[in-house]
């Protein structure tokens, strides 16, 4: 549902309010902010993150799927270039995603 209300309002706000971002744009960004990604592992991060929002669509997962992208982007961290995903800060949200698929 929440996704639902992002979109209308980022029809209703338009295109240029970084809020307005798609999950694995979101994610990518943080993901290559830390870890120095090329254009091409860029392109690749966003192309799996979008497959694996659709497996989650398939399996009937997305609260689980937005709730464990808005924890993991919120609460990352980035250690020496390493992007950590918060398995212990983010450790519910991923299990229950992990579940539910």
């Amino acid at each position: 549902m929440r996704r639902i209300w992002t979109l209308l309002a980022c029809l209703a706000l338009g295109s240029a309010s970084a809020a307005c971002a798609s999950p694995a744009t979101e994610y990518c960004n943080a993901k290559c902010d830390c870890t120095g990604c090329s254009d091409n592992q860029y392109d690749e991060c966003t192309i799996r993150y979008e497959a694996e929002a659709d497996i989650a669509d398939a399996y009937g997962c997305n609260v689980q799927f937005e709730d464990r992208h808005l924890c993991v982007v919120e609460r990352y961290e980035c250690n020496f270039r390493v992007f950590d995903e918060g398995l212990g800060r983010c450790g519910s949200e991923l299990l229950d995603y992990e579940r539910c698929r």
